[in-house]
């Protein structure tokens, strides 16, 4: 259309005459109509400004707009359209500036109307922002006093109503936050208009002082109507204009912007001001701003639930900080500030530029004040802080903006340098080296380390990286071992590369570099027995490497050539030396040559001529899957498409893909499915370009043709009857690929990778040679066979090969026979429906689905039937033309079926349904209606396909009603005891027997089945129907799925429901008639109050059966922009579970609060709910850890489940290969930052536990266990986010101390690791030797047995975490040693009669001495002592508490000392024989376990000889 406009215009322009005026009014018509389109405005304004000079063209807009501007004052639509065009096109702003006072006064409505609102905002800030000249002289009246001019702003008129609805927009918390924002520009922009930059100035001030007054003002009346709050914001407002006026006259000059900084200034509205000031205000006229607004950011940022608003307010500020600094660089400003003296000050006072007169001023008392001058300020680490504590942020968007605020601030901080250095010469800064030493602090288990590593990689240089940490290259290995950190470390990977790149001098250096510090670990990853970690390195590193370092290729192929004891030939000058040589086994060497291969080739460093065949031919008959699935990958995947196939690719295909289409891995058969698929586009694309002008298949495409045709005919021989699963499985798969590949399919089905149309020229070609013979009768005959499978994945895909690419009917213009044919397999599919084997009723509705759709629907065929005749007995014969009657007279067929069979059910027979099911029909009848209202579109619609769904529904209640197994009390919910009875009844047999018949059961599954095709159908309908049939059949789909969900108690049946529900009630959300869009909120207020109702509720089992589905699925169905119902779901599901339980309940009865805490644990446990449901996290925990000291066990049982649902969404599932938590990235300070009330109830009931506990009660709070489980799963803390000074981390300290002395062992076990998560790396080491010296002078006086053990649990949580860490503090690895085996000595000895504090302290001298590499002799001796104090004790010592798990800690250190000690002939070793022989069974097996964990064979035969 727009190409017509345009050619239009162009002959408008040569020939004025030959247009009337007719035509220039369709022109201008369309015009108008594209210029709304955002997609072609643009050049539909090209097309405009070429005709601002014809003057009919230029007259018809003016009528046009002038009509707009008449109807504007009635109708919405007018105002939308006058937004649309003025955004577009300037052209059309100049029509439109002489109305801009009626335009005003349009604007003078109710702001509060929510409809409304968001289009008057918008148009208020096109006004001030496209129109600022014409704003500035409505806005502001000139007057002249003392020859000068002076401005004063009107106070009259259509503004200030305008301007005060704004005001009332950015404060109303019930409109949505985009016209907040827009409103907050709005005002931002009426402050723009001012005459002169000091009253702007002021009126920005002026502003946001007005904003904090009514942020905390007086306006907190909940019951303040709209139109109050509006007549105080305008009485208000009167009082600034009324300030306004009277300075803007006064130091107009004078732009100090001083924001008032408090903690207050948090709410939404201060957010959409600073947002505003960011994006649209003059910051260069404004001195002090970004001062200002920093401290207020952070403000808001620490303490905003509106996390993803504040933080872009960071990354905006950061913008625009940059912004300043990069004017600053081109202005030259050294040049006037060489002979100033800068006294750098890492303070928040940096001042911007002003203007160009005062820029050098400015400059200079900026450039005097860095603001990023040093970590160690206090504003730059409250900034770390923040961003440490956030870098994982839930919120969708979060964590990506606090990504982007830490490479700003790395980038600020550079150029506020370089701007210094050239005043200052050679200025040092330690600000990136103090942040790489915050980041190596962090544990290697978070995403944030290798993050903040990759954007520190370009500032610090990777000569440092590497020094700091030595084991870098091993733990990014390790990180590919999981999915959460192999992305992150790959990208830092990269990174790092790139930087190294960048630092050499040239190529060849880099890649030295990169060959001593990366070549071993990246080929340890590649050939790494690690599934995923293999996979990840291959995915990541190695594209990394190769892309940056092309010459690695050469020098991995080689080391893997030197590792197989093989010359190479690609780089013979890069030999490994003998001691530096790679060693591996087979399978790794095997793993690692086709990670090369195949990354090598399809970065196009190797073709498939120069593929190593003998390695890829061993890989492809390897046993490994991965290997396989590698090889397949390197034959068939390239990165030209038209490459064309090798007799070798082509050889060791046909040779191995046949033994690889019955693998049990999953994995590899969707591999192998995609290498295929390559495979296929490559043989179409390489043979097209061939068989272009060719009259038979060129001799270069034969191979290739004649591999996919055997690959067809292969698939189709293994469809045979009675194959293995996962062999037909992958035949349909291929067989699928193939037609994909070379058969056009309906276009409405696949939008990207059609067919090209040369193809069909070249299948013709191969059908002429005989081959690709796909949609033959052969194969029809094949997959018809397939269709009658028991396994419905095999069907499914079966049935889609033969709808898509096969003929309907088999043959166009066959004879009659080929109907009667259809006729027999429709026949056979209607019977098939009858039968009482589920199986069979759906292999019988799938043939029913398809001939109806290929065969009915489009009108190829009429089915007739007689009244009275069996359901199979039907005729099928061709039709002359499309109708619709024939495809719901199929359906009604169906129906009076099933219509017949609830006749005769009515009656409650035990023998109705065995013998003829129903659910086999409603089957069919589901999937002919699903095609049915698919293909609607294509279709005729009429009233009869209306009263055809109207019958649907109504039969499936009915259906439903007649085989739901409910007692006759139907306004209750049925109990399983109650459902149970009715069984019996309808079974006739007697109520109260404990024995359940075989008929009993299958009749039970068939009541069971045909409720849930019967939802189904409800679902389909509900989902497909047509929106304006929609409102007339919502109300009772809806009811019929409450009462199905809430009221059922069957699994497969509540799933189908929910299912059917979720589609639904988006639908219902999303219409345009409020009575409808309103049935989901009726249907949760009837939710909320039967379950507060205790008189209508039954026992419907401790998981409150469908109930949290229900709530859950409304919720989930909610628009992502609107969650009204959630908010308001959420607050009465906790006010209800937080009651107070009733007395004197019957055991049948649910309570609400068992409701209300089931309904919350699904609504936590769904991910679409995720972003929004995290503010309400902290009121759920406390929630259910009171839950846990109730009387009832019903609210114990449902609170427990909810605090499990609860941790794993705030710290991710737990690993139980390796026992540590997956997730778990959050520390304290981070959980403590995002939910302070939760902070202030663990702070009290830990103190509160503590006091009993230190009262020597051995009873104490139910939800102890789980609070310190709950921070014994935090991350640990680091020193960027240390808040150990602050009152409420003192006191949580305290309490957990005063745990480790409590007589539940669990308990202090979980306080150690809590306290554990509380210290930073420092604080660690001091907290080591502080609890040592505190237990070495418990041999002095008299300890408790569990104080001490509690403490010694905390040294083993500190040695644990530091021993990998201290390596070098070599005075305090000396201290700790000395502490432990001097003087602590006294927990070994007999004085020690504790047999679990004895062996716990050999376990923590056993890991110190591990972890630190100390000399082994202390722990022999120590070990040999403790063993020699064993032998002594008497027998009944030998079964005391603890005695085993000493026995083998004993055990483990001497054979650990005798294998470590480089002299054999020493004590340990002299001690094995007695250990070997001893009787104490304990002692034997531990020492026997610990010689079969040695892996130095050579070691362990010199210890057992000496």
């Amino acid at each position: 259309m727009l190409q017509e406009l345009q050619l239009s215009a162009q002959q408008l322009l040569e020939r004025p005459e030959a247009f009337n005026t007719g035509s220039a009014e369709i022109l201008v018509s369309a015009l108008l109509l594209c210029i709304k389109d955002t997609k072609i405005a643009a050049k539909t304004e090209n097309v405009l400004r070429s005709l601002q000079n014809v003057q009919i063209i230029q007259e018809l807009i003016g009528k046009h707009v002038k009509c707009v501007m008449s109807t504007m004052e009635k109708d919405k639509a007018s105002l939308q359209e006058f937004s649309d065009m003025v955004e577009h096109s300037a052209v059309l702003q100049k029509h439109f500036q002489c109305y801009l006072h009626s335009i005003l006064t349009r604007l003078n409505k109710d702001f509060s109307s929510k409809p409304n609102c968001h289009l008057l905002v918008k148009v208020s800030l096109q006004l001030f922002q496209l129109f600022p000249q014409e704003m500035r002289t409505i806005c502001w009246k000139a007057t002249r006093f003392n020859e000068l001019d002076q401005y004063e702003l009107s106070t009259g008129g259509d503004v200030l109503p305008v301007v005060t609805g704004l005001i009332y927009t950015v404060f109303s918390e019930d409109l949505d936050l985009e016209s907040r924002l827009l409103a907050a520009m709005a005002l931002v922009m009426f402050a723009n208009v001012a005459p002169n930059a000091g009253t702007r100035c002021k009126m920005y001030n002026l502003l946001w002082d007005f904003t904090g007054i009514l942020n905390t003002g007086a306006t907190t009346d909940c019951r303040m109507s709209c139109d109050e709050k509006a007549g105080q914001y305008c009485a208000r407002f009167q009082q600034v204009l009324q300030a306004i006026n009277a300075c803007n006259n006064k130091n107009s000059e004078d732009c100090n912007f001083g924001l008032e900084i408090s903690s207050k200034h948090t709410g939404f509205a201060h957010v959409a001001f600073l947002h505003a000031l960011l994006v649209n205000a003059r910051v260069k006229e404004i001195n002090n701003f970004h001062q200002a607004a920093f401290t207020a950011i952070l403000n808001i940022c620490t303490s905003s639930n509106y996390a993803y608003q504040a933080f872009n307010l960071l990354v905006l500020w950061f913008d625009s900080k940059m912004k300043v600094l990069r004017e600053a660089k081109a202005k030259g400003y050294h040049q006037t500030l060489c002979s100033t003296e800068m006294k750098g000050n890492p303070l928040l006072e940096k001042t911007d530029i002003v203007s160009e007169g005062t820029f050098s001023k400015s400059l200079e008392f900026s450039l005097s004040k860095p603001m990023f001058g040093e970590s160690s300020s206090t504003a730059v680490e409250r900034l770390l802080s923040l961003l440490q504590r956030n870098w994982e942020h839930a919120t969708d968007g979060v964590a990506e903006l606090v990504h982007k605020s830490f490479s700003l601030l790395l980038e600020a901080h550079q150029r506020e340098q370089h701007l210094a250095d050239e005043v200052i010469a050679n200025k040092e800064t330690n600000f990136y080296k103090s942040l790489l030493r915050n980041v190596s602090h962090l544990p290697w288990t978070v995403r944030a380390k290798f993050e903040q590593m990759a954007a520190l990689a370009g500032y610090v240089g990777t000569n440092i990286l590497l020094a700091d940490m030595p084991d870098l290259q091993q733990e990014v290995v390790n990180a590919l071992s999981s999915n959460q950190l192999a992305k992150c470390a790959s990208r830092f990977y990269g990174k790092h590369l790139s930087v190294t790149l960048s630092e050499a001098s040239d190529r060849k250096d880099a890649v030295k570099i990169w060959q001593c510090y990366w070549l071993q670990p990246l080929i340890n990853a590649i050939s790494s027995s690690d599934t995923l970690q293999q996979h990840n390195a291959t995915r990541y590193l190695l594209p990394s490497t190769l892309k940056v370092f092309p010459d690695a290729y050469a020098i991995l192929t080689n080391a893997l050539a030197c590792a197989n004891g093989v010359a190479t030939t690609l780089n013979s000058k890069s030999s490994i030396d003998n001691d530096k040589r790679i060693h591996l086994t087979r399978v790794q060497w095997l793993h690692a040559s086709i990670a090369i291969m195949q990354v090598g080739r399809q970065l196009k460093f190797i073709t498939g001529a120069d593929l190593e065949v003998g390695s890829l031919r061993e890989a492809l008959f390897h046993d490994n899957d991965v290997i396989r699935s590698g090889a397949f990958a390197t034959l068939c995947v390239t990165p030209a498409k038209t490459e064309r196939l090798s007799e070798v690719e082509l050889c060791l295909l046909r040779e191995n893909l046949s033994k690889n289409m019955n693998i049990d891995n999953a994995p590899f058969r969707n591999g192998l499915k995609t290498s295929i698929k390559v495979l296929l586009c490559r043989v179409r694309d390489s043979s097209i370009s061939q068989v272009k002008n060719a009259d038979r298949l060129p001799d270069q495409v034969y191979p290739a043709i004649a591999f996919v045709d055997w690959l067809y005919k292969h698939c189709l021989l293994s469809l045979y009857p009675g194959g293995c699963y996962q062999r037909r499985k992958t035949a349909l798969d291929l067989i699928t690929q193939v037609m994909e590949t070379f058969l056009a399919s309906p276009p409405a089905q696949r939008r990207k990778g059609k067919v090209p149309e040369s193809t069909a020229k070249l299948v013709s070609l191969a059908l002429a040679a005989g081959m690709w013979d796909f949609c033959g009768d052969p194969a029809a005959r094949v997959l018809d066979v397939v269709l009658l499978d028991s396994v419905a994945e095999i069907r499914e895909d079966a049935a889609y090969i033969r709808e898509q690419y096969f003929s309907w009917p088999p043959h166009a213009g066959a004879a009659v026979d080929v109907w009667y044919g259809m006729q027999q397999w429709l026949s056979k599919g209607l019977q098939l429906c009858c039968s009482s084997r589920s199986q069979d009723c759906e292999i019988g509705a799938l043939i029913c689905k398809m001939i109806y759709r290929k065969c009915i629907i489009p009108g190829k065929a009429v089915i007739s039937w007689s009244n009275g005749q069996s359901l199979g007995d039907v005729s099928l014969y061709s039709a002359g033309c499309e109708t619709l009657n024939s495809s719901i007279d199929f359906i009604l067929m169906l129906k009076q079926a099933v219509d017949k069979h609830l006749k005769t059910t009515t009656a409650f027979s035990k023998d109705v349904a065995p013998h003829t099911p129903v659910y086999g029909i409603i089957l069919a009848i589901q999937r002919c209606v699903s095609c049915l209202l698919l293909d609607l579109p294509n279709v005729k619609t009429n009233d009869e396909l209306k009263t055809l769904i109207a019958s649907l529904l109504e039969l499936s209640a009915k259906a439903i009603r007649l085989n739901s197994l409910v007692t006759e009390q139907e306004e209750v919910n049925p109990s399983l005891a109650d459902i149970s009875e009715a069984m019996e009844r309808r079974g006739g047999q007697s109520v109260g027997s404990i024995t359940i018949t075989a008929e009993q059961h299958y009749l039970m599954a068939c009541y069971w089945l045909t409720i849930k095709e019967s939802m189904t159908l409800i679902g389909v309908i509900a989902k497909q129907v047509p929106n304006q049939w929609l409102s007339s059949i919502a109300v009772q789909i809806a009811d019929q799925l409450v009462v199905i969900i809430t009221r059922c108690r069957h699994r497969g049946i509540l799933e189908a429901t929910t299912l059917a529900a979720s589609q639904f009630f988006q639908r219902l959300l999303l219409s345009d008639c409020e009575v409808t869009r309103l049935i989901p909120n009726n249907i949760l207020e009837k939710v909320f109050v039967g379950i507060n109702d205790l008189s209508a509720m039954a026992s419907i089992t401790r998981r409150s059966a469908g109930l949290p589905l229900l709530v859950v699925t409304i919720l989930a169905a909610e628009p992502r922009h609107r969650k009204d119902l959630l908010k308001d779901a959420m607050s009465r599901l906790l006010s209800t579970a937080s009651r107070r339980e009733a007395d004197a309940l019957g055991e049948n009865v649910d309570l609400p609060q068992v409701h209300a805490l089931n309904s919350l644990r699904a609504i936590f446990r769904d991910a679409t709910l995720s972003p929004k449901t995290l503010q309400y996290v902290d009121k759920a925990v406390m929630l259910s850890i009171d839950g846990f000291s109730s009387p009832a066990w019903t609210i114990r049982n449902s609170a427990t489940q909810l605090f499990g649902v609860l941790v794993d969404r705030l710290l991710g599932q737990k690993d139980l290969e390796r026992d540590s938590p997956v997730g778990t990235s959050m520390t304290a300070a981070q959980l403590f930052a995002l939910y302070p009330n939760l902070q202030t109830y663990i702070v009290q009931q830990v103190l509160h536990t503590s006091h009993v506990c230190g009262s020597g009660a051995l009873s104490m709070h139910p939800g102890t266990f789980p609070l310190l489980a709950l921070l014994s799963r935090l991350a640990m803390e680091t020193t960027v986010t240390s808040k150990h000074n602050s009152e409420a981390y003192v006191m949580l300290s305290k309490g957990l101390e005063q745990l480790l002395i409590s007589p539940v062992f669990r308990v202090r076990e979980l306080a150690a690791k809590s306290l554990l998560t509380l210290m930073s790396g420092t604080d660690s080491m001091h907290q080591l030797v502080k609890c040592l010296q505190k237990i070495s002078e418990g041999c002095s006086q008299r300890f408790c047995h569990n104080g001490l053990h509690g403490q010694l649990l905390l040294v083993k949580c500190l040695v644990e975490k530091l021993a990998r860490n201290i390596q070098d503090e070599h005075s305090f690895v000396s201290l700790v040693s000395d502490l432990l085996f001097t003087r602590l000595l006294w927990l070994g000895c007999r004085e020690n009669v504790s047999n679990v504090v004895k062996a716990l302290y050999l376990e923590i001298c056993w890991l110190w001495t591990m972890r630190t590499n100390q000399p082994w002799n202390r722990l022999s001796v120590l070990g040999i002592d403790v063993l020699y104090n064993l032998e002594q004790c008497s027998n009944s010592d030998k079964h005391s508490i603890g005695r085993c798990k000493l026995d083998q800690m004993v055990a483990s250190i001497l054979v650990n000392s005798s294998l470590h000690q480089a002299s054999r002939a020493n004590m340990a070793t002299s001690c094995l024989g007695q250990l070997l022989c001893t009787d104490n069974a304990d002692l034997h097996t531990a020492a026997v376990q610990a010689f079969s964990e040695c892996k130095e064979p050579d070691v362990l035969k010199e210890v057992l000889v000496s």
